[in-house]
């Protein structure tokens, strides 16, 4: 159930990155890295996919940080899987 839980909020992520505009871009650099490793998560068919992702905790805790005020729907769908991540012990 947690994979389950995780590929969507990984999907809501994916699609409020999507919609990002107006950005810098040094960050547009990360937010395509990231926006790049939830693709490859959301494709992969193995159910073990949780525990893998330490990096991408890392990069998204760093580009909340920078997003809060200018993007408040990114920040909470970022703050989603962070908090999904955490609560796993990742």
């Amino acid at each position: 159930m947690p994979e389950k839980e995780f590929k969507g909020l990984l999907q809501k992520l994916n699609s409020e990155l999507k919609n990002t505009k107006n950005i810098d871009k040094s960050s547009a650099e990360v937010l395509n890295q990231i926006k790049s490793e939830i693709e490859t998560l959301l494709d992969e068919r193995n159910d073990k996919i949780i525990g893998r992702h330490t990096n991408l905790l890392e990069r998204l805790k760093t580009f909340k940080e920078n997003f809060e005020t200018l993007h408040p729907e990114l920040t909470s769908a970022i703050n989603n899987v962070v908090n999904f991540l955490n609560n796993l012990g990742i």
